[in-house]
């Protein structure tokens, strides 16, 4: 009688403690790579606790690095033989509108979600304008065009808005859990801006340049700072937290410390 009460009590403690339960994966996400067959595990060992702390080592899986920087760096995050992120820093542009370096951290597959807020992204135009005389018959214009991702003049118009999520850069002690926003995509940690002339115009005593420009300034993650970003990896029923510690450089990412729940 003693054993029957015994196993009963523990089977009652173990109901109340908290876990975290599968999301639906997000739909729409073009940038996912899907073609992989993701293993599945029957394990339903639940996760005892739904909310951890950047920097946190209890009940975590750390894997840490040392002077790991690459241009280039994939991780496996719950080690089942399988790329769940990839760090890429290339350089990109063109001999017209120059080169700089673009980093990008991309989900390769679904079953791993960034953590971040999920936004409509809107991008404007701001048209500006300059005139000055050449002499007392030609007046010559200066029109730019000028995409941004913040509203310069209330006069700037939208031209363009689209889903993305805007990646959160933590620090230690910031804590995250299962209910907070994700999604399994790719992001732009940084971008480049660039501008070109986009030709001239003349007809009634008037010359006209033109002239583009693209401010990428969506897209901006803090460099050289030792920062956390939150993640989970869904596993079969399973929902597991974790975060990765990291520095972005100019032409690369500074790989510090992984961490999952066990």
């Amino acid at each position: 009688m003693k054993k029957t009460l015994i196993f009963a009590l523990a089977l009652a403690t173990l109901g109340v403690l908290p876990f975290c339960t599968k999301d639906p994966v997000p739909n729409g996400n073009d940038n996912v790579q899907t073609n992989d067959t993701i293993p599945q595990t029957n394990d339903t060992i639940p996760i005892v606790s739904n909310t951890i702390v950047f920097g946190q080592t209890d009940g975590m899986i750390i894997k840490t690095y040392e002077n790991h920087s690459s241009m280039n760096l994939s991780l496996d995050l719950n080690e089942n033989g399988w790329t769940d992120l990839e760090f890429i820093s290339e350089v990109v542009g063109s001999a017209g509108l120059g080169h700089d370096i673009v980093t990008t951290l991309k989900c390769k597959h679904e079953k791993v979600l960034l953590l971040g807020d999920i936004i409509q992204q809107e991008q404007y135009l701001h048209i500006d304008s300059t005139f000055h005389s050449e002499d007392s018959i030609w007046w010559v214009v200066g029109v730019s065009y000028i995409y941004t991702c913040e509203q310069m003049d209330e006069m700037d118009s939208i031209v363009n808005t689209s889903e993305r999520l805007s990646l959160y850069a933590n620090d230690a002690g910031d804590t995250f859990g299962c209910d907070d926003s994700f999604k399994s995509t790719d992001i732009t940690l940084k971008n480049r801006s660039y501008h070109y002339p986009g030709g001239t115009a003349n007809g009634n005593h008037m010359l006209i340049h033109y002239q583009y420009y693209y401010q990428n300034d969506c897209d901006y993650f803090p460099m050289d700072e030792e920062k956390y970003i939150g993640f989970k990896i869904i596993e079969g029923e399973r929902e597991r937290l974790g975060w990765i510690k990291f520095i972005l450089h100019y032409d690369c990412v500074e790989l510090i410390e992984t961490a999952i729940q066990q």
